[in-house]
Order: structure tokens, then C-alpha cells, then sequence
């Protein structure tokens, strides 16, 4: 478990090189269009079988401009 769990970090440091990493929330919050580019730069990360099961998430509804965001991304 040890060495998957190196390679796992491994992997993703190098996925995330040059990236802007948010570890918190800002505190005014993106308009549409920024988070729209923060996933056009993180499109080149790579994609992931998300059909086949292998990505968990969840989803929040908080209100309607967010979940219109979250349908256009």
C-alpha cells in the first residue's frame, strides 16, 4: 500500500507541475468566465474513465448561477 500510495502522489505532483494549486476558497469567489479558465487550463491534465467509476465527487446544489457554471463546465 505504501509504494501505491508514493506512486499515487508521484503521479500527481507531476500531473499538477506549473499548475495554480487554490487550497483555499477566495474570499470575493470567481466570476463564471474564471472558472470556465480554470478548467480549460486543467484540461491538459489528462482525462480519467469517470464512466467507469474511476472518479469520485459529489454534487451540492447551492443555487441556480452555480449549477448553470457547473452544467457549462
Amino acid at each position: 500500500m505504501a509504494e501505491i500510495k508514493k506512486d499515487f502522489k508521484k503521479d500527481v505532483a507531476k500531473r499538477l507541475s506549473g499548475m495554480t494549486v487554490y487550497r483555499h476558497l477566495p474570499k470575493d469567489g470567481f466570476t463564471a468566465e474564471q472558472v470556465a479558465e480554470e478548467i480549460r487550463k486543467h484540461l491538459v491534465l489528462g482525462s480519467y474513465d469517470w464512466k467507469g467509476g474511476n472518479v469520485s465527487g459529489a454534487v451540492y446544489h447551492v443555487n441556480e448561477d452555480i449549477s448553470r457554471v457547473a452544467c457549462e463546465a
